[in-house]
C-alpha cells in the first residue's frame, strides 16, 4: 500500500502565486512534500521499538521573540491532500505513531525540528506504511508555500536498500548490497544512516564493521549470504 490515494483528472486552473508579509509569520516544512520523503525501517535500530523522527521546519517572517505553537494536522483517507491532480492520505494507524498537534517553534530562530514518534507494530508494519503530516494556520502562525504544506514518513519493519549504498559506496567500501549484509553493518556498528557523514567516519564504520566480521570468521560462525558465500569476502575496503 502506498500513500498514493488517487488520481483526479482536473481542468487547468490559474493560481495566484502568494505574497509573504514580513510582520505576519508564515511556517512550512523545509523540503517540497516530494523531495527525498522521510523512510524509516525498525530493522534499522533492531534494540528499540520506538523512535522519535524530527523534521525541519521553517519560518518566513521576523524571527519571533517567544516560544509559540503552530499546528499540525495527520492527514487521513477522509479528507485527503490534493496535489495537482493527486491526492495523499495517511495509510498507518494511529498505532504507529504519536504527535503533538501543537508543535512548538523556538523564539529567535528561522529554522526548528517538528517531532514525530514512531512505534514498530509488526503485525501492521510487514509492508511499508505511510503518514502524512500538513502545517495549518492557527492564531499564531499562517500556513507558508503550499508545496512545502505537506511531509509524508514511510515507515515500516522492512530492511532495504539505503539511498547512501550507491554504486560508488558498494566499490569502494562494502561491495554489492545484500539484505544480509546490511543487517550485520548495523548490529557491529549501531549505525544505519552513513549519508551526512565524511569520508573519515565512513572508514571508521567500515573498518569496525571488518573487524566484527573478521571475529564472527575467527569464532567458526562467519556472517554467510544466502547462496552460502561469506560477507567477509566481498568487502572492498581494506583494514
Amino acid at each position: 500500500m502506498v500513500c498514493l490515494a488517487t488520481v483526479i483528472l482536473t481542468g487547468c486552473e490559474e493560481q495566484q502565486l502568494p505574497t509573504y508579509d514580513v510582520n505576519t509569520h508564515y511556517v512550512h516544512f523545509e523540503r517540497m512534500w516530494n523531495d527525498r520523503p522521510v523512510r524509516f525501517s525498525f530493522q534499522t535500530t533492531p534494540l528499540e521499538n520506538d523512535y522519535t523522527v524530527r523534521i525541519p521546519v521553517t519560518l518566513i517572517g521576523l524571527a519571533i521573540t517567544e516560544d509559540k505553537d503552530y499546528a499540525v494536522s495527520v492527514v487521513t483517507e477522509d479528507e485527503p491532500y490534493k496535489v495537482g491532480n493527486v491526492e495523499y492520505a495517511t495509510t498507518a494507524s494511529p498505532a504507529v505513531y504519536d504527535i503533538d498537534l501543537a508543535q512548538t517553534f523556538s523564539a529567535g530562530v528561522y529554522s526548528d525540528e517538528l517531532e514525530i514518534t514512531l512505534h514498530n507494530v509488526p503485525d501492521e508494519l510487514e509492508e511499508e506504511k505511510c503518514i502524512v503530516l500538513r502545517i495549518e494556520n492557527n492564531e499564531n502562525f499562517f500556513q507558508g508555500p503550499q508545496e512545502y504544506l505537506i511531509s509524508i514518513i514511510y515507515v515500516s519493519n522492512i530492511i532495504s536498500q539505503p539511498d547512501w549504498w550507491d554504486d560508488d559506496f558498494s566499490l569502494i567500501y562494502l561491495g554489492p548490497y545484500s539484505d544480509i549484509k546490511y543487517r550485520h553493518f548495523i548490529i557491529a556498528t549501531g549505525v544505519s544512516d552513513l549519508s551526512e557523514m565524511d569520508n573519515s567516519e565512513i572508514d571508521a564504520y567500515v573498518r569496525e564493521y571488518v573487524y566484527y566480521l573478521r571475529e564472527q570468521d575467527a569464532k567458526g560462525t562467519p556472517v554467510l549470504e544466502k547462496d552460502g558465500s561469506k560477507v567477509l569476502d566481498t568487502i572492498n575496503f581494506s583494514a
